[in-house]
């Protein structure tokens, strides 16, 4: 298994007027031209063998507002709001307000810290509503040279308590790896709070 490594390079977000389609769109043909612009640096949080964990970071677009795990000012180089639930674990989560369609959002291994450029953008997460009556809708679309072997997906009315994967609720494992998946969620946003969504992997290099 070869380790996963730097991708050099910043991600062009666009953002558009209207929110119901895909605002974060980038491109088959940027992506690949991130995958490859590679580099040698090495660090702690992106240079490791086999696999790594990977989570989606949502960010501050229409109706969704993105958090982070850590307290520490440190883990938040982005001043994000926080969650609270970690000094100092990194990863990301979305509080989605009623009256939003779609949004896609990078999938980052290896971030330590919730700092984008000690990991690797290693594909996408698209999180959509499919109907008014609270149905949500997550796909996943790994990047080529990565596969996904395993997922943790948050999809709940209430505002998570815990950052271990395991126990978000729902948990997929995949033998061989794969590039894609889609599970619909019912999630009804009973306060008026919006709903919360946390995006985990697995990914490995092939």
């Amino acid at each position: 298994m070869k380790p996963l490594k730097i991708i050099a390079g910043l991600s062009i977000i666009a953002l558009f007027s209207a929110c119901e389609s895909d605002s974060l769109d980038l491109s088959e043909s940027k992506n690949q031209e991130l995958l490859n612009k590679k580099e040698s640096l090495k660090t702690e949080s992106a240079d490791v063998n086999g696999c790594e964990t990977a989570f989606a970071k949502f960010i501050d677009i229409c109706e969704f507002d993105g958090y982070v795990f850590a307290s520490n000012s440190n883990s938040n180089p982005e001043g994000y709001p926080t969650l609270d639930l970690s000094p100092g674990r990194w990863g990301w989560a979305a509080n989605i307000a009623p009256g939003w369609w779609q949004e896609k959002f990078e999938l980052w291994a290896g971030a330590g810290k919730n700092d984008t450029s000690k990991g690797v953008h290693v594909g996408n997460v698209i999180v959509r509503s499919v109907s008014a009556t609270g149905l949500l809708r997550v796909t996943y679309n790994i990047f080529p040279d990565y596969t996904m072997s395993e997922l943790h997906i948050y999809a709940n009315d209430l505002k998570p308590t815990t950052i271990a994967p395991g126990q978000f609720g729902f948990t997929k494992v995949f033998s061989p790896g794969t590039d894609s998946f889609t599970y619909d969620f019912n999630v009804k946003d009973t306060d008026g709070d919006g709903v919360w969504v946390i995006a985990h992997a697995v990914i490995c290099s092939n």
